[in-house]
This record gives structure tokens, C-alpha cells and sequence, in this order.
């Protein structure tokens, strides 16, 4: 026979661990708004850390073949070197690549017994207390990173539990648009209106963020690329940061700096995208009617060299007159 208040008492904890979830998942989305970015990661693995109880945590970007560098809880910065050497043998990541989304206990994996003769427990889970872990991979749509959080417990005794593994894959999605936001807000708060085609770019030259127009802008001139790393024919970013914009035949991207970030924006390449850039500031001078001499003395050079660049932009453009020029610029005139 069914207990009535047995009955009654489950669906009290029931509600209870519900409401419990909600509360880490509102404020996961109340931090994206409010918490600076530099200090998100760490706010809201905490959150978690009250509903799934952990020791260490990895929350990181990578490509199948590499790994960026991750934000790291409680856990010495030396893995991140000492890991790239067992990057092909972890069947760790090789179950989190199989089954994106879900949530992965160490213990519904190997044995406790087999994980501890394992080459990753040996050269890296025994150094750094890596007894149990949970761990969740997304695939991110536009670009194919992996975003990856795994917790750690260093206790031999404590492993994580069925509810626990739920619980965190239910968290995922949320921690990562959470974090998303955290990012749009704080990087590219300055940019108003946003434009459709950006992109996000590491110290390391990884794409971080990117728009699904951004991807098609750059696979209309490089229709084998992937999106994790910028085309080769970019600049490094170091170059990168010191440049305005850059053209192809069939796009241009211009670079600001963000909190760290390099923000690159996208669009068609356009008829000035062929001309320098003193030979772009004399056209658009022209083609909104200033006079050779007006153009001479606003930019501190000789007519004669205004006529030069003038020249050089009819070439350049295939237009025959000041009528042609200024049809040809008229999309990018102000």
C-alpha cells in the first residue's frame, strides 16, 4: 500500500531540491550581469561548489587537438603543462568528446582499481588530487571549441554521486550562458549598436566568441576554414593589435581592444577597402566635394600630391571622374 506521508515527504524534498536548483541557476545569470568578467569563473564554480561539493575545478576552452589556457579552482597552475603530454591519452576527455552534453562520473567509467594504474592518474591525478572527477564537454555551434568543466574531489573515499552528476548536467548549459553573457556585457558593452559580424580573439590566437555572421563573412574567403584560430593568412595577434583593418577581395575586419580580448569586427570589403589609407582620407575628402587645395591644407600636403592620390584612386577603382568616384564610395560615406 502507498504511504501518504511517506508520499508527502518525498515530494518535500522533491520541492526542496528544485527550489535549491533554481537558486544556483538565478544567480549564475544575476553574476553574468554583475560580476566583472575577470572574476566570474571563480564566482560561479563557488555557486556550484554549494550545491555539488568539490575540491579542485578545470573550466576551460579547447580545440580537439589543443587546449587553451583554463581557469583553474583551487589547483596548482603547473597542470596546465604537465597535462598537454597526456592530451591524446586521457580517456577521461575521449568519453567527454563521445558524448557532448552529458555528464561523466570517473566512477561509471573505470574501476577505482583499473583508474589507479592508468597513465593519467599516475603522471597527473596523483600529483594534483585528482581522486574523482565529474566532468561535462559543450560543443560550441559556430566555431566546434570545446567548452569543458570538470571538478575534482582529493578525497580517496568521497566520490561524487548519481544525484550529483545530475545535478551539474543540468547546471552546464547554464554555466555556460551564463558566462557568454558575462562576456557580451563586459567586453563588448562599449560597442553600440553591436554589429552583426564579431568575433572574440585570445592572447593565443583562439577565437573565444564569435557571431554565426562573423563565420560566414570569413568562409565566403576561406571556405576550408574551421573557426577555432583565425585563417592563416591573419596576422598574429600580437600584429594583429597593432593594426586598424585589414582587406581581402571579398572581406574587411577591423581590430579594438577589449578587457585582454581582441575584438574583430566583419563586413563585405567595399571599394575603399582597395585604397591606403592616405589614399582612402583624399577620396572620401573629394567625393564630399572639397577642393584639392581644401584637401591640401586639412591633411599638410602639397596639392600636386593630392592630385597624385586622386589619380592613384581612379586607377585603383576603375572610375574615370569625380561622379564615378563618389557612386563607387557612396556605401561608405558617412
Amino acid at each position: 500500500m502507498n504511504d501518504p506521508a511517506l508520499s508527502r515527504s518525498v515530494c518535500r524534498e522533491a520541492a526542496s531540491a528544485t527550489h535549491e536548483f533554481n537558486m544556483v541557476v538565478l544567480e549564475l545569470y544575476r553574476a553574468s550581469r554583475e560580476v566583472p568578467f575577470q572574476n566570474f569563473q571563480e564566482h560561479a564554480l563557488l555557486t556550484v561548489k554549494a550545491r555539488v561539493p568539490f575540491d579542485s575545478a578545470w573550466w576551460g576552452m579547447s580545440s580537439p587537438r589543443s587546449i587553451q589556457r583554463p581557469h583553474l579552482h583551487h589547483c596548482d597552475a603547473r597542470i596546465v603543462e604537465d597535462y598537454q603530454s597526456l592530451l591524446d591519452r586521457d580517456f577521461f576527455r575521449a568519453a567527454l568528446i563521445d558524448q557532448p552534453g552529458k555528464t561523466i562520473n570517473l566512477a561509471d567509467l573505470v574501476s577505482r582499481a583499473r583508474y589507479l594504474r592508468t597513465p593519467l592518474y599516475r603522471q597527473l591525478g596523483r600529483r594534483y588530487g585528482m581522486e574523482w572527477m565529474l566532468g561535462t564537454l559543450l560543443v560550441e555551434p559556430v566555431s566546434g571549441l570545446y567548452e569543458i568543466v570538470t571538478l575534482w574531489r582529493h578525497g580517496a573515499r568521497r566520490p561524487f554521486t548519481e544525484d550529483e552528476r545530475r545535478i551539474k548536467e543540468r547546471l552546464m548549459p547554464h554555466l555556460a550562458e551564463a558566462y557568454r553573457i558575462n562576456r557580451l556585457i563586459h567586453l563588448l558593452g562599449e560597442s553600440r549598436p553591436m554589429p552583426m559580424a564579431w568575433a572574440l580573439l585570445d592572447e593565443h590566437g583562439h577565437l573565444r566568441e564569435l557571431s554565426p555572421a562573423f563565420v560566414h563573412l570569413l568562409r565566403e574567403e576561406w571556405p576550408g576554414w574551421r573557426g577555432d584560430r583565425l585563417p592563416e593568412t591573419f596576422p598574429s595577434p600580437a600584429r594583429l593589435r597593432a593594426s586598424r583593418t585589414m582587406a581581402w577581395r571579398t572581406v574587411s575586419v577591423s581590430v579594438a581592444e577589449r578587457g585582454g580580448f581582441l575584438f574583430l569586427t566583419a563586413r563585405r570589403a567595399s571599394a575603399i577597402d582597395k585604397l591606403g589609407a592616405r589614399e582612402r582620407e583624399v577620396a572620401l575628402r573629394y567625393a564630399r566635394g572639397q577642393t584639392h587645395a581644401a584637401i591640401a591644407t586639412a591633411l599638410g600636403i602639397a596639392p600636386g600630391t593630392v592630385r597624385n592620390h586622386i589619380a592613384r584612386c581612379y586607377k585603383h577603382l576603375a572610375v574615370n571622374n569625380k561622379v564615378e568616384l563618389s557612386r563607387r564610395l557612396q556605401d561608405d560615406l558617412p
